[in-house]
């Protein structure tokens, strides 16, 4: 994790380019990033803390626009990946991918 993060602050020196294959790292790090700002933001607005919530809310979108903009990148350039193994967990893998799509489908205006 933390070489990751070391290659996200060299991408943004200029020094190297970040390899493919450390950006799913890269996801993660901001998914929970943003997951961590925005359970931080409902605690903040709960206990009336307009200010801490504001800015929580702000840097979780901030972190989530870069995760989208990495996943993006890294799916372009990278291809089709496909699920290894034929278990059970292949079969929860797929269900909540057919969830996931259809909510994100079905929320859009």
């Amino acid at each position: 994790m933390g070489a990751a993060s070391a290659r996200l602050a060299a991408l943004f020196n200029g020094d190297t380019m970040i390899p493919l294959s450390e950006f799913p790292a890269i996801d993660a790090i901001l998914n929970a990033t943003s997951a961590l700002l925005l359970t931080l933001g409902y605690f903040f607005i709960r206990r009336k803390r307009i200010q801490a919530h504001k800015d929580c809310m702000l840097s979780a979108f901030a972190t989530s626009s870069l995760f989208l903009v990495c996943y993006i990148w890294y799916h372009a350039h990278h291809g089709v990946t496909r699920f290894p193994g034929q278990s059970a967990v292949r079969d929860l893998y797929l269900a909540l991918l057919v969830r996931t799509q259809f909510l994100r489908w079905s929320s859009c205006p």
